[in-house]
């Protein structure tokens, strides 16, 4: 649409569904468009029958002409609101004060003044809806302790609204989210990967699915900080305060710099609460390989954090099998049912259309126990990703009954469109898309968790953030 009317000139009008006036809205002036013409349809066109969307857009009709051949009015020239005190769009129904100055909340007590900033910041969508801690001046300057680099390096112009997420700014979130400075260098390097173009950002925080960053952390920061590599690492806890904090900064930094705001840009449907804090460390000690950022090429003596948008994850507990074949066959016959949720429904689709090596990444995450299984077996990773790559598979016949691909039969690969309807489509498009993370306590209860689109594992260095 961008590239239809700022490039090519062409009047466009867009029909969008009543629920999604604001993300539109935010959308468009994010891309300098922010008078662009819709024409408002009462639902989604998802899972409509042609004649539900005929009837809709017959409705909208006399909106499409408007839009079409009445001048918009002329754009404002701020293509972003000021980032430094982020906000939702100007429409949103609880505008709060942009200013560069520190905001204050007077009262006749400190407890009243923190009560005072919770209301405000929650009315305004700057909370997760979780008490925050006062980033005060003080509290700012002592998390900024945490790094070497100036407060107004910016890091990255973070999506969806291309906010400048600056150092400082980035440390007003975490100290908001209860982080400590010694995560500083870990939420940085974070955030500097969510823009590489593999993590696919926009379909992280615009989509009405439940994706959510995975942050996993290797090296010697790992014991640094605190990080819980074992037992309950995704859970409550005081065991996972870095954990935690760490996973919160990060949600409020999207929100906040941003702009993934729920309802403006971040249209999810049902929600999970892992959008909280997903961090795990990964367990080096107990693992029978080589950690997962010396695979990628870095120096045991490093640190590093990867990320990963997922939708959640789903248990795979396997408490009879003892062998490594008996793990492979629970873990197959847990990771194939269709549809998006299970990240496979990008599998049919032909790898050109992705922009990563290996399509969409899903991440096993194996606790000491059966990775020892694995190790004393002989099993690599490698081996384990080519048995699931091969085994992890669900007939072609299964997927043509889908109702998207039933009605779209030329969204399949070409190599899938003719094969036979037993033809087994593999869970990935290559072996190497298995990410494969040793972390947890004791039990042989594994965890899959499905990748959020077509997106890849990021890491980045920690240390360079010190």
């Amino acid at each position: 649409m961008t590239t239809l009317e700022k490039e090519l000139r062409i009047p466009t009008v867009s029909l969008v569904a009543r629920s999604f006036h604001n993300d539109f809205r935010a959308a468009t002036k994010t891309y300098g468009i922010e008078n662009q013409p819709l024409a408002a349809v009462p639902h989604e066109f998802t899972s409509c029958t042609d004649e539900e969307v005929i009837k809709q857009v017959e409705g909208a009709l006399e909106d499409i002409i408007k839009g079409l051949t009445i001048p918009v009015k002329a754009p404002t020239g701020r293509m972003l609101r000021p980032i430094t005190t982020p906000t939702p769009p100007d429409d949103y129904p609880i505008a709060p004060p942009v200013s560069d100055e520190a905001i204050q909340f007077r009262a006749s007590d400190y407890f009243e003044a923190t009560d005072s900033f919770q209301q405000h910041f929650i009315g305004w969508g700057w909370s997760d809806g979780i008490t925050l801690v006062p980033p005060t001046k003080d509290k700012v300057k002592w998390m900024l302790k945490g790094t070497s680099h100036s407060p107004d390096e910016v890091v990255t112009r973070l999506d969806p609204l291309k906010g400048a997420a600056s150092v400082s700014k980035i440390a007003v979130n975490a100290v908001m989210g209860g982080a400590r400075p010694e995560y500083l260098p870990i939420i940085l390097g974070a955030v500097e990967a969510m823009m590489d173009p593999k993590f696919e950002i926009m379909r992280c925080v615009m989509s009405t699915s439940p994706y959510t960053p995975l942050l996993w952390v290797n090296g010697p920061i790992i014991e640094e900080v605190g990080l819980n590599s074992g037992r309950a690492c995704l859970g409550p806890g005081s065991q996972n305060r870095a954990n935690l904090a760490i996973g919160r900064a990060i949600r409020l930094i999207l929100m906040n710099i941003g702009g993934a705001y729920v309802g403006i840009s971040d249209m999810d449907t049902i929600g999970t609460g892992h959008k909280i804090s997903m961090v795990v460390a990964e367990n080096e000690r107990e693992s029978p390989w080589p950690p997962y950022h010396v695979e990628k090429g870095f120096k045991r003596e490093e640190s590093t954090v990867t990320v990963l948008s997922v939708v959640g994850q789903t248990e795979i507990a396997d408490l009879a099998s003892n062998t490594a074949e008996g793990f492979l066959y629970t873990i197959t016959h847990s990771i194939t049912p269709i549809g998006n949720g299970s990240g496979m429904f990008y599998s049919p689709y032909d790898l050109n259309l992705t922009p990563t090596q290996y399509g969409h990444e899903p991440v096993l995450l194996l606790p000491p126990s059966a990775a020892q299984t694995f190790g004393k077996e002989g099993w690599t990773k490698d081996k384990i990703r080519e048995y699931l790559y091969q085994h992890a598979r669900v007939p072609k016949g299964v997927w043509a009954g889908h109702s998207w691909f039933k009605n779209h039969p030329n969204m399949l690969a070409p190599k899938w469109r003719e094969a036979p309807p037993d033809t087994g489509i593999p869970v990935v498009f290559h072996p190497k898309a298995f990410q494969i993370i040793v972390v947890g306590g004791p039990a042989n209860k594994m965890s899959y968790c499905a990748p959020g689109g077509r997106n890849a594992a990021v890491t980045r260095s920690v240390d360079q953030w010190r």
